[in-house]
This record gives structure tokens, sequence and C-alpha cells, in this order.
């Protein structure tokens, strides 16, 4: 369960207006946990991060998570972090109940 709870589903509806790559990137991702959940998760706890530099080592996603908040912070992006995993899965499954119940996905047989 890494991936799925580390994307900003409700931010996926507008993926298709964002007309800049970093912002689209920063706002359709999430974070959450510190440095015991990017040392279980190779860094990919800190998607924001790993989106915005994917060449760059893991190691160093949680030094510059503070430096990418603040400029979010500044230009008015969304910056999506979860303190801990329980949070984010409820936030994942809460955006899984939703579309799953959206009249418009179901298939009509």
């Amino acid at each position: 369960m890494t991936f799925p709870p580390s994307l900003s589903f409700a931010a996926a509806a507008a993926a298709l207006l964002v007309k800049d790559w970093a912002i689209g990137q920063t706002e359709h991702s999430a974070n959450y946990g510190g440095r015991i959940a990017s040392f279980f998760t190779g860094g990919l706890n800190l998607q924001i991060e790993h989106h915005l530099f994917p060449a760059m080592a893991y190691k160093h996603y949680l030094s510059i998570s503070t430096i990418v908040r603040e400029e979010c912070k500044k230009h008015k992006v969304r910056y999506s972090a979860f303190a801990t995993l329980p949070p984010i899965i409820a936030s994942f499954v809460n955006y899984m109940r939703i579309t799953g119940s959206k009249k418009e996905n179901r298939s009509s047989k």
C-alpha cells in the first residue's frame, strides 16, 4: 500500500486543468510519515519530492521537503502531507468510496 495512498486523489479530478508540470506533480501527490517511513519505503512515502526530483537519492527527500513545503506555501500550491500512514489510507479509502458510489461510474447492465 505504498503507491495508492501516496497520491492526492481528491486533486486528481482537476489534473487536466493544471498547466504547470511541477504544480501538477505537487498537487496530485501526497506525503506521509518521516524518517522511519522513508527508511521502510525507500523514500516513496515522500511522493511529492520523489515526483519533483526523481533522480535525487531518496535520503535527501526529507531535507528538501521543508524547502518544497515553504515554496508551495509562498506560491499558494497545495502540499498534502499526513503525519502517519493511517490518515492517508483513510483518505484513499474515502476517495474510493466516493468515486465508487458516483452514478456515472456505474456500468449499466
